[in-house]
C-alpha cells in the first residue's frame, strides 16, 4: 500500500509541474500582449499630435488669407514654421508649396511630432480654399491627409 501512495505523489507533482507551465506562459503571453498594446496607443496619439499640428498650420494660413483681402491678390505667404524648434510639435507651410490658381489657393501642410529633435510622427495635408469674389467670403473648397 505504501508503494502506490508513493507512486500517486510523484504523478500529482508532475501535474502540479504541468499545471505551473501553463500558467506561467499565460502570465508572459499576457505580459507581452499589453506591452504591444501599449506601444500602438501611444503611436497612435502621436499620430493625433501630428494631425493636430497639421490642423493648427491650416487654421494659421485661414487666418492670414481671411485677415486682409489684399493677401490673395498678393501671393505674398512666406514659408512658415510654427516657431520653436524645441516644441514637441508643430507645423510647416513651405511657400513653394502653394498653388495659387484664380480663385482657388491649394497648400500643402506638414505637421510633426518630434523628439530630442528627430520627428518621430508626421501628418502632411492638402488642402484647397475658394475665394468667392461676389461675397467676399473664403471658403474650404478641398481637405485631403496625404501621409
Amino acid at each position: 500500500m505504501t508503494i502506490q501512495l508513493k507512486t500517486m505523489q510523484g504523478n500529482s507533482l508532475l501535474v502540479t509541474l504541468i499545471f505551473l507551465s501553463v500558467i506561467a506562459m499565460l502570465t508572459f503571453s499576457a505580459a507581452v500582449n499589453s506591452q504591444l498594446q501599449q506601444r500602438m496607443s501611444h503611436n497612435l496619439h502621436l499620430k493625433v499630435q501630428s494631425d493636430e499640428a497639421a490642423d493648427s498650420g491650416v487654421m494659421a494660413f485661414y487666418t492670414w488669407l481671411s485677415a486682409d483681402p489684399d493677401h490673395w491678390e498678393s501671393e505674398g505667404w512666406e514659408s512658415l514654421n510654427s516657431g520653436d524648434p524645441s516644441a514637441q510639435s508643430y507645423y510647416e507651410i513651405l511657400a513653394d508649396q502653394l498653388d495659387w490658381d484664380g480663385d482657388y489657393v491649394t497648400l500643402t501642410v506638414r505637421g510633426a511630432v518630434q523628439s530630442d529633435l528627430d520627428d518621430v510622427s508626421n501628418s502632411l495635408l492638402r488642402v484647397s480654399f475658394y475665394r468667392s469674389v461676389d461675397e467676399g467670403r473664403i471658403y474650404l473648397h478641398n481637405w485631403a491627409e496625404l501621409l
